[in-house]
């Protein structure tokens, strides 16, 4: 089973649209007013740019730096149901494949960059006491609306997004995020599998060995054909000594 990455629910958004506070937040801004796509972004890139030097935009609201050739950052404004977005913040690793069932296929240009790590504000603990809506920006009210909540996002989750990069500019530190997710998240790819191939591209092959059998032993990973365990070996034969 294929957890989605996109398109989740506000939790928060039901709650808002029927209180009191949401009517004076559509009388603060003048009634409804839809903020087009191309704006989104546009306003998108005005926060990032100057937040998170040498981020540029590959695809429409995410925004890569290249660590070095395995490690890319990533930050992106994920789209919610209820015309809401909120901060996603990652890695994507060029050794891990993000398609094996048929044959192997990876993400090793900066372009083509997506996320095998990655986290966003409910996931982390020290965020859960935050007011409701404090992660998402709303795109109903206007762009003034939009401008003034992607800020209280962003001065959220910002810290956040900043400690966690500054953790990842080596293998050891996507490990170690890798292993921190593996027994919390149900994100896909599973952190679990980005720990079996962090091990086998820093050289840990048989404890990469181990950890992709114990994963295959609890999930349905869709490989009839044994593509991950040669990926692995792979990997293994290419490792960082």
């Amino acid at each position: 089973m294929r957890p989605s990455n996109s398109c989740a629910v506000d939790p928060s958004f039901m709650r808002r649209v029927h209180s009191d506070e949401f009517y004076a937040r559509v009388r603060k801004y003048g009634g409804w007013q839809t903020v087009g796509a191309a704006r989104i972004c546009e306003i998108f890139e005005e926060l990032i740019t100057p937040e998170f030097p040498g981020f540029n935009p590959i695809k429409p609201r995410l925004f890569a730096r290249p660590v070095d050739r395995d490690i890319t950052l990533l930050v992106e404004l994920q789209a919610l149901k209820g015309a809401s977005y909120e901060f996603k913040w990652g890695v994507s690793l060029a050794y891990v494949p993000h398609r094996w069932e048929k044959g192997l296929r990876w993400h090793r240009s900066i372009s083509a960059a997506t996320f095998d790590l990655w986290e966003h504000c409910p996931d982390l603990e020290m965020l859960r006491d935050s007011p409701p809506g404090a992660f998402t920006a709303f795109t109903m009210l206007g762009e003034r609306c939009f401008r003034d909540e992607l800020r209280i996002a962003f001065d959220t989750a910002g810290p956040a997004i900043k400690a966690r990069f500054a953790s990842l500019t080596d293998l050891d530190g996507v490990r170690r995020m890798a292993h921190g997710q593996a027994s919390l998240y149900h994100h896909f790819p599973p952190p679990e599998l980005v720990f079996a191939f962090t091990q086998a591209r820093v050289g840990d092959a048989d404890e990469a060995e181990q950890t992709l059998r114990a994963l295959g032993r609890r999930y349905d990973l869709r490989d009839p054909k044994g593509n991950l365990a040669a990926a692995l070996r792979q990997v293994s034969t290419n490792a960082q000594r």
